[in-house]
């Protein structure tokens, strides 16, 4: 039975989440599986990954193949690495103890780099707020939907456009000015909108008054035209 270790799609629309599986070749991507080694995020920055070494390790002794992108997520959190140091002792390169030592210290200088990789991002965003609100946000218990300006609102769409799709920091500033600009943009519009309508008000309040004083006039001229005719009658 031809085996595969590969990704089982999860999560809804546009946001991707993978476990990863020990499965039969011929099986549906996302049917029935062996056993689940794992999971891998993508969404986050860095990418999360959650993954049993030592089942992944044995499926690939035994000669089950991954595809591209579960042979990247191997190679990065060390399997194929372990593998290589075992085809070491095999060949009487090193020994056992020499291989599992070079092993533990390779996972333990991967493992800093992630955690300064976080710590980097977390800092980038703590930037990014800085430069929104002129401060870091205070840690604190989420506010009621309902009492949330618009302006803290939009602050959470582009923390998310960060944490989710991992947007570059100049271009979400770039497109917060825009929004900013289009925004005053339409206020200014309305303004003068406003104002062009109060104008054409006025002016056909101006047009009607005229228009009431010349037939008041009218009315006038007539009755006085009238009354000469009777007095030239009598």
């Amino acid at each position: 039975m031809p085996v595969k270790i590969r990704l089982q799609r999860r999560g809804r629309k546009k946001s991707p989440f993978y476990h990863i599986v020990v499965a039969d070749a011929r099986a549906p991507r996302d049917g029935r599986f062996i056993e689940k080694l794992g999971t891998y995020n993508p969404m986050t920055k860095p990418a999360t990954i959650e993954l049993n070494r030592e089942s992944a390790y044995e499926w690939l002794m035994k000669g089950a193949q991954p595809t591209d992108t579960a042979r990247a997520i191997l190679r990065f959190k060390g399997v194929l690495y372990r593998k290589h140091l075992e085809r070491g002792v095999k060949k009487g390169a090193l020994t056992q103890e020499q291989a599992m030592e070079k092993y533990e210290a390779w996972i333990g200088v991967k493992e800093e780099k992630i955690a300064a990789r976080r710590a980097e991002t977390a800092e980038e965003i703590r930037k990014f707020h800085e430069m929104i609100n002129g401060k870091a946000p205070a840690k604190k218990a989420a506010p009621i939907k309902s009492e949330l300006t618009k302006e803290r609102q939009l602050l959470r769409k582009v923390h998310l456009l960060i944490v989710l799709n991992r947007l570059p920091l100049n271009h979400l500033l770039e497109k917060h000015q825009l929004l900013k600009k289009h925004q005053l943009l339409k206020k200014h519009q309305l303004l003068k909108r406003h104002q062009l309508l109060k104008k054409h008000q006025l002016l056909m309040k101006h047009q009607l008054l005229k228009k009431h004083q010349l037939l008041k006039k009218h009315q006038l001229l007539k009755k006085h035209q009238l009354l000469m005719k009777l007095t030239k009658n009598n």
